[in-house]
C-alpha cells in the first residue's frame, strides 16, 4: 500500500491492515477510533503519529465509521491527512459517504466494497447545452444531490485511473468544488448547476 490515506466504503479493513503487517489485537502501533468521535480524540492522533513505532516499520490510524465525526472533528483530521508523516497510514471506513467532507474524500484512495458498489455506479448524463443541463438538474431530487455528486465522483475517479486525461481531471476538480459548495451550505441545486454548466 503506497497511498497514505484510504477510505473504505464498507467495513472490511482487515486486508489493508494485514498488507501493512498489522493485526488489530494488542497492537501499540495501531490507533483505533471507534467509540469516541470527539474533536479531542482526533487531536490525539498527532501525538500518536509523532511517537516511534514499537513493533512495526509503520503506524496506522483506523477510524471506523468516520461519518460519525462532527464537522469540526473532520476539519481537525484534515491536517493529519495532508501531512501524515513517513510510514504513517490512515484507514477510514464508512457506510455513508455523504456525511464526509469532500476535502477528506479527495485526499484518500477510495476502495468500494462489492456490497456497496451497486449504489455507487450511477453517473449523470452529459449535458449537450445549457437547457439540457438545467433539465438534468431539475430531474434530481434536491435531497439526493450530494449523494448523486458523490456517486459521480466515484465513477470519474475510476475512469481517471483507467484512462488519465486533463479533461477528466478538470471535471473532477469542478465536481469537488460543487461538493464543497454543498458542504459550505450553498443550495445543493446551485452546486449541481455549477457542475453541470462548467
Amino acid at each position: 500500500m503506497t497511498f497514505p490515506s484510504t477510505l473504505i466504503i464498507g467495513d472490511n479493513y482487515q486486508t489493508i491492515l494485514e498488507s501493512l503487517g498489522h493485526s488489530p489485537l494488542q497492537n501499540p502501533d495501531l490507533l483505533i477510533i471507534d467509540t469516541d468521535y470527539s474533536i479531542e480524540a482526533i487531536r490525539k492522533i498527532e501525538s500518536f503519529l509523532q511517537k516511534y513505532s514499537y513493533n512495526h516499520k509503520n503506524k496506522i490510524v483506523l477510524i471506523k465509521n468516520i461519518e460519525n465525526l462532527e464537522i469540526a472533528a473532520q476539519n481537525t483530521l484534515l491536517k493529519n491527512l495532508e501531512e501524515p508523516g513517513n510510514d504513517n497510514y490512515f484507514v477510514l471506513t464508512t457506510q455513508n459517504q455523504s456525511k464526509i467532507l469532500s476535502t477528506i474524500i479527495s485526499r484518500c484512495q477510495l476502495i468500494i466494497q462489492k456490497s456497496f458498489a451497486p449504489t455507487l455506479q450511477q453517473t449523470l448524463p452529459v449535458p449537450t447545452d445549457t437547457k439540457s443541463a438545467l433539465e438534468i438538474s431539475s430531474s434530481i431530487d434536491k435531497n439526493n444531490i450530494k449523494n448523486t455528486l458523490l456517486n459521480e465522483l466515484n465513477s470519474l475517479q475510476a475512469q481517471l485511473v483507467n484512462n488519465p486525461s486533463q479533461i477528466l481531471s478538470q471535471k473532477i476538480a469542478n465536481l469537488l468544488q460543487s461538493i464543497e459548495y454543498i458542504d459550505s451550505n450553498l443550495d445543493p441545486r446551485l452546486a449541481l448547476d455549477f457542475y453541470l454548466l462548467s
